[in-house]
C-alpha cells in the first residue's frame, strides 16, 4: 500500500496537536499552504508555500501538479486533508484504502447535504474542465454524492483519468472552493456513477478515525470556537455593566 497525504496547512488554534499526532506518518506527509508555514512544521515535514490561486481545492491541485512532488505518480492512492483535524486513529489510511478496493473515492465523513445537483452550481459551465460537464448536464435528474474536501482519498489512476480536481478561482469568495468541490464530485459521478464514492462515517465532520474542522465543529464535546466567541461577548457585557 503506497500513498501520500497532502495536507492543506491553515495553522489554526490546535494545529500543533495535529502535526504532533501525524509524526508516525511523517514520511507520507507533504504540507502545502497559502500561508506562511510555521518553522515547527517546515522543520519536520516536507512542505511548500503557494500563491492562492484556487482556494483549498486549488491548493490540492498545486501540490498534485508540482514536479517537486512527482512521487504521487508512484502511489496507489493519495489522501487530501486539512490540518484543522483531530486524529483519533493512525490507521485511517488503511481504512480509506479498504473503501477504495470497491470505490473510486473515499471520504472520512459525509457532506451535508449528501446529494447535490446542478441547481447548486451557478455558472459552472464557465469553469468546468473538459466536456464531461455538458454530458452530465444532459443526464435527466443527474445527482451526485459530494466529497467533503476536509479529508478524502482517491486512487492515483483515477486522478489521472479525470484530469485532476476541478479547481476554480473567482477572487477571495470562499464559495468558490465549495463550487470546485461540487464540480469535482459531479465529475466523479459522471465518469463512474453516483455510488462510486463512499465514506468511513455516516455523520458529518466526524468518524471513529478523524474529527474534522475542530475549531468550529458542532460534533465536538467542547467547541472551542463557540466557547471563545461566547467568552468575548460575556466580557463585553460585563465591561458595559461596570461602566454603567
Amino acid at each position: 500500500m503506497k500513498y501520500k497525504i497532502y495536507v492543506a496547512g491553515w495553522y489554526f488554534e490546535e494545529y500543533e496537536s495535529f502535526y504532533q499526532s501525524m509524526l508516525p506518518l511523517k514520511d507520507h506527509v507533504i504540507v502545502g499552504s497559502h500561508r506562511k508555514i510555521p518553522d515547527n512544521v517546515s522543520s519536520i515535514y516536507k512542505s511548500k508555500f503557494y500563491e492562492n490561486i484556487g482556494g483549498g481545492i486549488g491548493l490540492y491541485e498545486q501540490l498534485r501538479l508540482d514536479d517537486e512532488f512527482s512521487e504521487i505518480n508512484e502511489q496507489d492512492f493519495v489522501i487530501f486533508m486539512h490540518d484543522d483535524a483531530k486524529i483519533l486513529r493512525l490507521d485511517f489510511p488503511e481504512k480509506l484504502f479498504e473503501i477504495l478496493q470497491t470505490k473510486k473515492c473515499a471520504g472520512n465523513s459525509i457532506e451535508n447535504p449528501l446529494y447535490h445537483d446542478f441547481k447548486d452550481i451557478e455558472a459552472g459551465e464557465e469553469y468546468a474542465k473538459g466536456d464531461w460537464f455538458q454530458k452530465a448536464k444532459s443526464i435527466p435528474d443527474f445527482k451526485w454524492k459530494v466529497v467533503d474536501g476536509r479529508c478524502f482519498a482517491i486512487k492515483t489512476e483515477i486522478l489521472r483519468e479525470i484530469n485532476g480536481l476541478e479547481d476554480m478561482y473567482w477572487g477571495t469568495d470562499h464559495r468558490t472552493t465549495n463550487y470546485s468541490l461540487r464540480l469535482f464530485s459531479a465529475k466523479l459521478a459522471c465518469y463512474y456513477g453516483t455510488e462510486s464514492v463512499d465514506y468511513i462515517s455516516d455523520k458529518w465532520l466526524v468518524s471513529d478515525y478523524i474529527i474534522e474542522d475542530v475549531g468550529d465543529n458542532p460534533n465536538r464535546s467542547k467547541n472551542k470556537g463557540v466557547s471563545a466567541f461566547l467568552s468575548k461577548i460575556k466580557k463585553k457585557i460585563m465591561s458595559k455593566i461596570k461602566k454603567d
